[in-house]
């Protein structure tokens, strides 16, 4: 019914700004342009009408992701697959398969943009430099596809609970560390809770609050496991504190493992009885409108980094494909989709709570989602991407669950603790390695 509703008034708004007569376009052929998209719901609520309406002459047709993610199977590489059998026009790059840009980079499977968008005078400087700079980056200083949208996570915070207690809101530039400490301050309230996160466990927040504080766990030779070190120590004590006064929701104990359950249900933020929680944007989608009263300050800061996010990444990234036969027809949708006009008539009918933002941040039309781009991009973010440790820090994080656990309850000390971690993801660590094949 919503993207009924989204589509019904984007096409009355695309016909009132062009007063329903379609603009002037390069070709008169009809092509068929197949663009590989996460739903073609999802597409038709986001683009098809604008196209049909810019470019007449142009057919789409929209292949889901869901045709390429199979269980059991690499992720990038059935993409890769995917697309050199199906050979789509339009590429978007979901971002929740790490690295994958990089790789269709070096493969050569994606078209080099710099140069259409010298040619057409592109406008890239209209749009938000931090998803542009990754992107490049990613490319090793060329520019393979366009984010239209951006996402990032802020801190949220609850309002009511905050003024019912006297406790000053949360503001900017917290580090994570401080954020805990005005959790506590919640302490000892029934059924409340001073920070709560969707998928949290302690393991997870033991990392969050190291990798805020800019340390590492493996050496810069990607061989040596180093969690037994001052600054861990430092973090999981402060932790194990913090976690001792039950000012933090532990989400994954709550999880039946014999169930199918979502952690949204058990979500304390969304039911009003946690006072801060850090989310995306997608987030917002779950809040009742009218729940109760909620502010957003920006992501836990690095203090050796302060005005650099950790989070802010492009979400909707397109591509042209390599394999194309219709590169200069599918260079004109793609500069559409991304162009003022295309933002401008968006963000007419843009959602009250978006589950991402547009990187022409000249069109987002509500300022109270600032915090999710006060801070700066990292560059880096899409380069320095690790595919080891991406899928064995799930692996670390069950291991300093069962520590930090077994600390808790007084079965050990925090030098015990840290020893163990270290230990036994050293072990895990190079197992992985070995099945690779590195020695």
């Amino acid at each position: 019914m919503r993207t009924f509703y989204f589509t019904m008034m984007l096409t009355i708004v695309i016909c009132l700004n062009a007063a329903c007569s379609p603009p002037e376009v390069d070709t008169v052929e009809e092509v068929e342009l197949k663009v590989l998209y996460a739903s073609k719901a999802a597409f038709q609520s986001d683009f098809h009408n604008l196209i049909q309406a810019k470019l007449p002459n142009v057919n789409i047709q929209v292949i889901e992701f869901q045709q390429i993610f199979t269980p059991g199977r690499d992720r990038t590489d059935s993409f890769i697959a995917f697309i050199k059998e199906q050979r789509p026009d339009l590429i978007a790059i979901p971002n929740d398969v790490p690295g994958l840009y990089s790789k269709l980079v070096k493969q050569d499977l994606l078209e080099p943009l710099d140069g259409r968008i010298g040619k057409d005078a592109f406008d890239l400087e209209a749009l938000m430099p931090g998803p542009v700079e990754q992107l490049r980056s990613a490319g090793d200083g060329s520019l393979f596809a366009l984010p239209l949208t951006f996402t990032g996570d802020a801190l949220f915070y609850n309002k009511e609970l905050f003024d019912e207690h006297g406790i000053p809101y949360p503001s900017d530039g917290m580090t994570f560390a401080e954020i805990m400490q005005l959790a506590q301050r919640f302490a000892g309230l029934k059924d409340t809770f001073g920070y709560s996160e969707v998928y949290q466990s302690k393991g997870s927040l033991v990392l969050q609050a190291g990798h805020s504080e800019n340390l590492i766990w493996l050496d810069a030779a990607g061989k040596k496991v180093l969690f037994n070190t001052d600054g861990w120590r430092s973090v999981l004590t402060r932790i194990a504190d913090t976690l001792s006064t039950g000012v933090v929701f532990d989400t994954a104990a709550q999880l039946d493992p014999s169930k199918k359950q979502n952690s949204l249900t058990l979500d304390p933020f969304l039911k009003g009885k946690s006072a801060m929680t850090i989310a995306n944007l997608e987030y917002m989608q779950n809040l009742q409108k009218d729940s109760f009263q909620w502010g957003l300050a920006s992501e836990p800061i690095n203090p050796v980094k302060p005005t650099v996010s950790r989070s802010l990444q492009p979400s909707k990234t397109i591509g042209i494909s390599r394999q194309s036969a219709h590169a200069e027809t599918a260079w004109q949708a793609l500069a559409f989709m991304n162009s003022d006009e295309a933002a401008r008539l968006r963000s007419r009918v843009a959602d009250e709570l978006p589950s991402d933002l547009p990187v022409r941040t000249a069109f987002i039309s509500n300022e109270r989602w600032e915090p999710f781009y006060r801070l700066e991009a990292d560059a880096a973010k899409w380069t320095s991407f690790n595919s080891l440790i991406e899928y064995f820090t799930p692996v670390l994080t069950g291991i300093i669950d069962n520590e930090i656990a077994r600390t808790l309850s007084q079965e050990q000390t925090i030098d015990q603790a840290l020893h163990n971690i270290e230990h036994m993801a050293a072990i895990k660590w190079n197992e992985q390695l070995q099945a690779r094949g590195d020695k």
